[in-house]
């Protein structure tokens, strides 16, 4: 992975990191409740395949953010991408949207539906215009 790649990976790391702890300083932020404020997000790596031939293990990054009016539906904006390198270019490949999930049980782990509409991407990082796609 290039190193302009990584330091952005960082970066995403660490702005997720800022935001994610102070619902990690206080306790009850995870009390069994679905119903309130959602804050979420990951770090991790994927395996990235397009039509310009296939690239090994990419890092990825995604982040959630929402309401939950009930403990068996949310409403959010979601966001993924993956960082890589091809053909001698950074590129970021990703997805942003608005999303609901609905749960079939108020509580615990059980059967859920999510579905949302967003803007997919795919933009090369060594060029100054950004390449947009729907899908």
């Amino acid at each position: 992975m290039k190193p302009k790649v990584l330091a952005m990976l960082c970066v995403s790391s660490l702005i997720l990191a800022m935001l994610a702890a102070p619902a990690f300083a206080h306790g009850a932020a995870f009390d069994g409740q679905r119903k309130g404020l959602i804050l979420g997000g990951g770090l991790g790596g994927s395996y990235l395949s397009w039509k310009y031939g296939d690239i090994d293990w990419t890092g990825t990054a995604n982040f959630k953010v929402g309401y939950a009016p009930s403990n068996s539906f949310e409403v959010y904006w979601a966001t993924i991408v993956s960082y890589t390198a091809f053909d001698s270019d950074d590129y970021a490949s990703g997805a942003n949207c608005v999303a609901v999930t609905k749960y079939l049980k108020p509580e615990g782990r059980g059967l859920f539906f999510c579905g949302g509409v967003g803007l997919a991407y795919n933009k090369n990082l060594d060029d100054a215009a950004p390449y947009y796609e729907s899908y």
